[in-house]
């Protein structure tokens, strides 16, 4: 059948279908891909594919349809359609596929482990820190520029110059009056609370006071801020939420007022609700006026990612010690409000360690602020400014090093950190006194503190006489704002020549000055009440100056009452009595005549110590000398002195001074009657004895603040022998008996305790006070020393000791001297001075035998034993532990060895030939090492072999490895049943763990020279060993561990933990300094990584693990050389006469010729 062709008006009207039907499908392609694109967003590349296409195809319509193009193009109409409807379909299908066959990774596999990454942001804790002055804070934008630089070099990790480590700890260093605190707190609000916001805001508005000041005849805007102009940094100033963020969550905000804002990515919102967005480049105030940002401005968004998850400022203040700092600061990174003293490790190295963990995935900021309360203000070396404390020295040390985490230290003090070296570059100094104002930011700070007429010429010339420093600007003002009006005209009305400055404070003319200047116009409440007020070292409340001056207002005190009953039952548990024991006991008591009361009452007194309470004094005995004040005058002249700027008003109605202008009204007091000091100290003495601190014998050291406070004015007041008595020992300390010593024992507040007795010194640490019994200054001699050699203070040890020894020799305390003597030789060998410390071992022998007690006898001889062996007389020393041993068995036959600290200084020569034949298995050296002590002793000077000698038969090393193994088994039983200390033990498995060490090295496996899997028991052995150094709090003992446990990890494959270990032994022998210490570690770091080195010749296999294996890259030395460390070790050696070591280290140096 023919086809006939289509009749000419069906053609047309095909052919104008055509391009109606290709445009309409385009034009719903675009509309569905686009609707398509909103409801589920794919790549803009595909976006732009999908559409391209549909719009191409409704082009080519219209031009058909408009005859731009012929009839030929007719055959593209089905494939056009085709195209248009199904190519946008598969475009959009291309990402499903595509996550179908190749799935992205977990996230989780990829992102930082939890801890690091997801930690809840701690809120700010503030220990006595100022308020943010804002929009009254002047100057000072290098030093702001200088600390936003540290800060985010932390986050970075890169520092100012390439190729040095980022400035991780700040100090502001300056003396007082420069406005260091203020510089911090102010940095913190404008950096994280968002005061360059509203300083940006206020500029902007015109509403701020600093702008009503320019208003006054400043023009020299531009130059107030070191460069920049100043609407747009230095007067960024205006509303802003009063306090830190105290409750934080994704995408919100809450102020110390409980106003809760919330932002989001890419807008920012107002205290009053106006929400005002933020894009890149740029910021918009309320009113949507447009600013773009400049250099130093940071967006919200970077803002938010850049602030610390732990922010902690603590003032130190007078009398409050490092034990403060330290648990407040532990406390809050473990966010534990009920953790004590007693829950974190003695010594420094275990609460560093807590440190470490709490700081761990966070980015940190720590301000440390009047640090020089905790300095040493004297010349010792290298200057003043050493740090008294061996964790706050412990604590910066590590964060300069970077050890500590990613976080940012910044220290406030008038002495430089010397503990420090600026060179390394973790440290930052930015010393004020080369700073000061510029005198268009004094006329500034002047008119921000309401001084509005200052001309030019009264500017200059009261800047000649009074200085550009901040203090000294606001007291003035305070002075021309009360007294002249609020103007500077005239104010030489108010010179006086009456001018004492302290010596060495000559820096603070200036200051002294002014404040000469404001005491002179004080009234006399006023005056009265801030002389109370600079007696004290700490903030003061109002309820406490009632007492002192308007005694028949004050408040009454809530004491305790409590039965007799129930003050002997809490006595009794704060002996640690057994709970049943002490409920069958008050039953009895009960149950008992008055007469029967009695003599249990007596019995209990011999046995724990008089019942006693808080004292309780008239309101005559608290009322400082003058006429009382009325409470009215009391607060009127409160609020008089805050004006002045002489006070800064506290939280809880307490009131703080700053510690120069304190000094200058006890020092005007002073002056006008002698007898003042006196009478002063002696009421406050009373006041924190009996009202501020009520309760006898308070818990924890929050408790126990008030009557460290009552020690320092109680002996400033002359009543030494009270303060002792009725104070530190019997409420502090709680006795001394074997339930005493609270503070140290149960609190492990050492640190507070040695500043408590050092009130109760005439000359620290040599000669007590002198209204002191004879007894009680020997035990004070005694305390001083135990108390600096646990803080690591060694070297101040010393002359306590010393003292302590010829004061019981001179009153023929032959036990207690021997004693003394002893602990003085072991002080002394600690710190490297072995012959002085065999020559005090040998008086402590003679004064043993001259008292006759057998325990001092045998102990002393252990003594001495152990300094001949450490000076390498072996020979001499042997005799001296068989000696003692003798004794002991003698004395106590059910325990025939030397056991705790002596059976380990035994066992340490019995092992010493072991030792070094182990040592010398690990170095491959020829020549023999000496026979074990108990076979036969070498004598220091004997020559050794030659290195081709033959080496000797292990198998009497073997036997003294078995022998001392024996004895540390049985020894560790008998400490274990008798619930000994701590560090008995912990020596044990230390003993335990060389010997089996030893053994395993000298006898290995058949066909290896290193034990693959040495004896799972000496693995466990040394774990204990080192925590129970740690727990001891034994800081001087804690090295021996370390150094054995780095010799087991090297051999055993974890050269990293090798390392780690050998880096805190050095670095607590540094910090003794403990020279004998630092030989052993220079000679283990050596011998354990300097065989890989290239300069020695010796190949790393030999050790049989790889470089990589302990921690080295390309066989580099980590020390830098380890010839250069044995050439100090032999140094060390043959100054410090530890000869022990001489064999040792020949067999060392061995391994470079």
């Amino acid at each position: 059948m023919t086809d006939h062709p289509p009749h000419p008006s069906q053609s047309s009207q095909a052919a104008s279908d055509f391009p109606l039907l290709v445009l309409g499908l385009s034009l719903t392609s675009v509309a569905v891909t686009a609707a398509l694109a909103a409801i589920h967003p794919i790549a803009p590349t595909l976006l732009a594919l999908s559409l391209t296409l549909p719009i191409l195809v409704a082009l080519f319509g219209i031009a058909r349809w408009s005859g731009w193009v012929g009839r030929a193009w007719g055959r593209f109409v089905e494939p056009a359609a085709i195209i248009v409807v199904i190519l946008p379909i598969v475009i959009f299908l291309i990402p499903f596929v595509w996550g179908i066959l190749f799935p992205p990774p977990d996230p989780g596999l990829l992102a930082d482990p939890p801890a690091e990454s997801r930690l809840e942001p701690l809120p700010p804790h503030f220990h006595a820190a100022p308020e943010p002055l804002k929009n009254r804070f002047v100057g000072r934008e290098r030093e702001f520029a200088e600390l936003d630089a540290a800060w985010a070099g932390v986050l970075s990790g890169e520092g100012a110059d390439p190729g040095q480590p980022p400035a991780r700890v700040v100090g502001v260093i300056a003396w007082g009056g420069f406005g260091k605190s203020a510089l911090a707190r102010q940095w913190l609000w404008r950096r994280f609370e968002g005061g360059s916001a509203a300083l940006g805001s206020a500029a902007l508005q015109g509403g701020s006071s600093r702008s009503a000041a320019l208003q006054g005849g400043f023009s020299r805007s531009a130059a107030l801020q070191g460069g920049s102009s100043f609407p747009e940094s230095a007067a960024r100033q205006g509303d802003t939420n009063e306090g830190l963020e105290t409750d934080s969550h994704p995408g919100e905000r809450r102020s110390g007022e409980g106003l809760e804002t919330k932002s989001r990515p890419g807008e920012r919102r107002s205290r009053e609700g106006i929400e005002i967005k933020s894009h890149p480049g740029e910021w918009r105030s309320g009113e949507g006026l447009e600013i773009k940002s400049r250099p130093g401005e940071r967006r919200s968004e970077e803002r938010r990612s850049q602030q610390p998850t732990a922010l902690f400022w603590w003032g130190f203040q007078e009398g409050q010690g490092a034990d403060n700092f330290a648990i407040a600061l532990i406390r809050y990174l473990a966010d534990d409000p009920g953790l004590d003293l007693a829950g974190i490790p003695p010594d420094t190295a275990g609460r560093l360690a807590l440190l470490r963990k709490g700081l761990a995935g966070r980015e940190y900021l720590l301000v440390l602020d009047g640090l020089e309360v905790e300095q040493d203000a004297l010349t010792r070396g290298e200057g003043p400014g050493g740090l008294n404390s061996a964790f706050l020295r412990g604590l910066l040390r590590e964060q300069a090093a970077g050890r500590l985490g990613r976080g940012l230290v910044v220290v406030t003090s008038r002495l430089p950190l010397i503990d420090l070296d600026r060179r390394g570059g973790g440290y930052l100094a930015i010393d004020l006194e080369d700073r000061p104002l510029s005198r268009e930011e004094a006329g500034l700070l002047l008119r921000l503190e309401g001084v509005k007429d200052l001309p030019d010429r009264e500017l200059t010339a009261l800047l000649a006489t009074i200085g550009p420093h901040p203090l000294a600007l606001k007291t003035m003002a305070g002075v021309l704002v009360k007294h002249n009006g609020g103007s500077a005209t005239g104010w030489q009305r108010f010179r006086t020549d009456i001018l004492d400055i302290p010596a060495g404070r000559e820096q603070e003319r200036q200051l002294w000055r002014v404040l000469a200047w404001s005491g002179q116009l004080l009234r006399p409440d006023e005056r009265r009440v801030a002389t109370a007020i600079a007696r004290f070292r700490e903030p003061v409340r109002a309820e406490w100056l009632l007492h002192l001056l308007a005694p028949a207002e004050a408040p009454a005190v809530a004491r305790e009452e409590e039965t007799i009953e129930e003050r002997w039952q809490r006595r009794l548990e704060q002996a640690g009595e057994d709970p049943a024991a002490i409920e069958l006991f008050l039953q009895r008591f009960r149950e008992q005549s008055e007469a029967e009361r009695a003599m249990t009452e007596a019995w209990l007194e011999a046995k724990l110590g008089k019942l006693g309470a808080a004292p309780v004094y008239s309101p005559g005995e608290l009322q400082l000398p003058g006429a009382p004040l009325t409470g009215r005058q009391v607060r009127d002249a409160l609020d008089g002195l805050a004006g002045l700027r002489l006070l800064r008003r506290e939280g809880e109605g307490g009131y703080a001074m700053h510690d120069l202008v304190r000094e200058y009204f006890r020092r005007a007091d002073d002056a006008a009657d002698v007898g003042n000091t006196v009478a002063a100290h002696l009421r406050l003495y009373r006041l924190y004895t009996s009202v501020i601190q009520p309760v006898w014998r308070p818990e924890g050291l929050e408790g126990l603040r008030p009557l460290y406070e009552a020690v320092w004015h109680g002996a400033r007041a002359g009543r030494y022998q009270e303060t002792l008595d009725d104070v530190y020992v019997a409420r502090i300390l709680r006795g001394t008996g074997p339930d005493g010593y609270y503070s140290g024992k149960k609190l492990g507040a050492v640190e507070a305790d040695l500043a408590a007795v050092r009130n109760l010194f005439a000359e620290p640490w040599g000669r007590p006070a002198p209204g002191l019994a004879p007894g009680d200054q020997a035990w004070l001699l005694n305390e001083a020393a135990f108390s600096l050699r646990a803080l690591g203070r060694l070297g101040e040890a010393v002359e306590p000791m010393g003292a302590g020894v010829e004061m019981f020799v001179e009153r023929e305390d032959w036990e207690s001297a021997a004693g003394m003597a002893s602990n003085l030789s072991e002080l002394e060998l600690t710190l490297g001075r072995v012959a002085a410390a065999v020559e005090s071992a040998e008086r402590a022998v003679e004064f043993a035998d001259r008292s006759g007690a057998w325990d001092q006898r045998m102990k002393r001889r252990t003594t001495l034993a152990d300094a001949l062996h450490q000076a390498g007389e072996r020979e001499r020393a042997l005799p001296l532990f068989q000696a003692a041993e003798a004794i002991q068995e003698q004395r106590q036959p059910e325990y025939p060895r030397l056991y705790s600290v002596q059976g380990f200084r035994y066992a340490a020569l019995l092992l010493a030939g072991a030792e070094r034949g182990a040592w010398r298995a690990a170095l491959k050296t020829s020549a023999p090492p000496p026979a074990p002590a108990s076979a036969s002793v070498d004598a220091p000077s004997r020559p050794y072999p030659p290195r081709d000698a033959s080496p000797p038969d292990p198998s009497a090393f073997l036997a003294a490895c078995d022998s001392v193994t024996a004895r540390a088994t049985e020894t560790l039983e008998w400490v274990n049943n008798a619930g000994l200390d701590i560090l008995s033990a912990a020596l044990d498995h230390l003993t335990l763990a060389r010997a089996g060490w030893y053994r395993a090295l000298l006898a290995p496996p058949a066909g290896a020279q290193w034990p693959a899997a040495p004896p799972p028991e000496i693995e466990a052995h040394l774990t204990a060993a080192v925590d129970g150094l740690r727990k001891s709090g034994n800081m001087d003992d804690l090295p021996r561990g370390l150094l054995t446990q780095a010799w087991y990890l090297a051999v055993t494959g974890d050269g990293a933990g090798a390392r780690a270990a050998l880096e805190e032994a050095w670095r607590i022998a540094e910090a003794g300094p403990m020279p004998l210490f630092q030989a052993d570690v220079l000679l283990a770091r050596a011998r354990l990584f300097g065989m890989k080195s290239k300069e020695l010749g010796v190949k790393s296999e030999e050790l049989g693990v790889k470089s990589e294996e302990v921690g080295m890259k390309n066989e580099e030395y980590p020390w830098g050389s380890a010839r250069a460390d044995l050439e100090e070790a032999r140094r060390l050696i043959e100054r410090h006469g530890y000869h022990r070591r001489d064999g040792e280290l020949e067999d060392a140096e061995a391994m470079t010729r």
